[in-house]
């Protein structure tokens, strides 16, 4: 399909980024290739992911492969089935044994299209929701072996019981549960040199059906970023940069009160409304940034303008649909940012 569409830019399209609609391919499909392209940013998955499709419509690849998450209710299904997604990835790992790209420089994907995909890269960026099965296998030590930058993106809301996801583990579940889990999947990446580990909570308070766990809302809300840090940097010895960035909201419906609310015919006009808004980013490092061969005995915090170079230079960045969606770049209302009253 993608060939039809663009068979006139094909021959000479170096970078392909797709940004509307979810997208389905079919194993063994042999669409027509994009001899140029030097990176793909597929947008939303919708079934399973295919090496053996991808190797024959992207042949030049050596940049960036941005898979995107397996998305909405269309990747439902797929989701909940570990055995088809364990199936996909043996499939798309026994055929880069015989075709594969030479090199890429960074694959970003959520953790179900990334564990499919199988694929071993010096950079990964990944983003999942935090229930504990997604860590199980989540670096296997092929990968491990040759991880140097790694961007991790945890994103918690008491929305995805709809999706699929367990009601139960939304519910309960605990940072400290999720960081262990994190930290049991760094302690083979022997030669990860640069961290970033985000971790957004969004909260829809006053819904009677969406539960949610108090415990995990707080932790993020006030986490303690040095104390993070040092632990991710005790699971990886090797990491001279960690970067921790927590953000989060409290949304919920609110009724205004209105002047005719006394009419019979009267109907209240609901508004979905923030409060708590939240976000804090820090970086640390054991390397002395005028000194860099002299190690330093302990974790040192960097300023933003630091934090910032490294983080661009080692393309240590999410796509824009990412920042949007954790209001990096947007001014919040004072109202907005006001402490919620139903937060525990």
């Amino acid at each position: 399909m993608l060939g039809r569409l663009l068979e006139h830019l094909a021959p000479t399209l170096e970078v392909l980024e797709l940004t509307e609609g979810n997208v389905l391919y079919s194993q063994g499909d042999r669409g027509g290739p994009f001899p140029a392209v030097r990176s793909a940013l597929l947008g939303l998955q919708s079934g399973p992911v295919w090496t053996d499709v991808l190797v024959n419509m992207f042949p030049s690849l050596d940049g960036i492969l941005d898979i995107g998450p397996l998305h909405g209710h269309d990747g439902a299904p797929l989701r909940a089935d570990a055995p088809e997604q364990a199936r996909v990835r043996a499939l798309n790992r026994a055929y880069q044994e015989q075709h594969s790209w030479g090199k890429l420089d960074r694959v970003v994907g959520d953790t179900h299209t990334l564990y499919m995909l199988g694929l071993t890269v010096p950079r990964a960026a990944l983003h999942g929701r935090p229930g504990l099965d997604v860590f199980d296998g989540l670096v296997p030590e092929e990968v491990a072996s040759k991880l140097t930058h790694l961007v991790v993106m945890l994103a918690y809301d008491n929305c995805e019981t709809s999706s699929g996801a367990d009601a139960a583990t939304v519910q309960i579940i605990k940072w400290e549960d999720v960081l262990s889990k994190v930290k049991s999947s760094l302690r083979h990446c022997h030669h990860l040199t640069y961290l970033l580990l985000i971790v957004r909570c969004g909260i829809y308070v006053n819904e009677p059906d969406l539960d949610y766990s108090r415990d995990f809302a707080t932790s993020i809300r006030s986490l303690d970023h040095e104390a993070t840090a040092r632990e991710l940097k005790d699971a990886a010895p090797s990491l001279r940069y960690v970067f921790v960035t927590s953000n989060g909201c409290f949304s919920g419906v609110r009724i205004p009160k209105e002047e005719n609310s006394e009419r019979a015919d009267w109907e209240p006009a609901y508004d979905l409304v923030t409060r708590g808004w939240f976000i804090t980013r820090t970086g640390w490092t054991d390397v002395d940034i005028d000194r860099p061969e002299v190690p330093l005995q302990h974790l040192r915090r960097l300023n933003d303008e630091v934090i910032e170079g490294v983080v661009r230079s080692q393309d240590l960045l999410i796509n824009p649909e990412d920042e949007f969606w954790l209001g990096i770049d947007r001014e919040w209302s004072e109202e907005e940012t006001a402490d919620w009253p139903y937060l525990p």
